[in-house]
């Protein structure tokens, strides 16, 4: 009996170091909230290393801007803008848009190829789903987004990028609508 208890603590102490050397092994690697002044130098010390990174990078943070209309500052660059060591691209673009365009069970063509576009977006308004078929028909074995009745939306990209390609929309068990649009 003795030794079963001796063989039991034995394990509790184990699990317990086990659990004591996770405990640091996880520990938060940053200042203790309690001390002001650790977390003054932490965030001091961040604060250089991200400035050596983006020195490191030539501080060639770039903005894209897009507009209807020339304005003051025309199409062009802005150098050290919205904040220093930024630069806004400015491109003026005519968009195409819709506003509630019918989209038949049978399907329509919503975008056609466009290598210029720099973004879209559609949103289902109606209140049936719409399969949008990344192509320029519907057809088997293509890239396809589903789009909810009411609400669901296409942020234009596909794998994370920009699509350029057709974009062909067909609503499921009736009719219904989209609003949106591309640049």
């Amino acid at each position: 009996m003795a030794e079963q208890r001796s063989r039991v603590a034995s394990l509790i102490n184990r699990r317990d170091v086990t659990q004591e050397r996770q405990q640091r092994q996880y520990a938060p690697q940053g200042p203790s909230d309690n001390n002001p002044e650790l977390v003054t130098r932490h965030l001091r010390n961040s604060a250089d290393r991200l400035k050596h990174i983006a020195e490191q990078l030539d501080n060639n943070i770039f903005e894209l801007c897009l507009t209807d209309a020339i304005s003051e500052a025309g199409t062009g660059w802005l150098k050290d803008f919205p904040a220093p060591g930024i630069t806004r691209r400015i491109l003026q673009r005519t968009g195409l848009g819709w506003n509630n365009l019918s989209v038949p069970t049978t399907g329509i063509q919503l975008l056609v190829a466009n290598d210029s576009r720099v973004g879209c977006t559609v949103i289902n308004s109606g209140t049936n789903a719409i399969i949008l078929y990344l192509s320029d028909q519907q057809r088997p074995g293509i890239p396809t987004v589903w789009l909810a009745a009411s609400g669901g939306a296409w942020d234009g990209r596909f794998a994370n990028n920009a699509w350029c390609g057709n974009v062909f929309a067909v609503a499921q068990t009736g009719a219904s609508s989209v609003c949106g649009g591309e640049l």
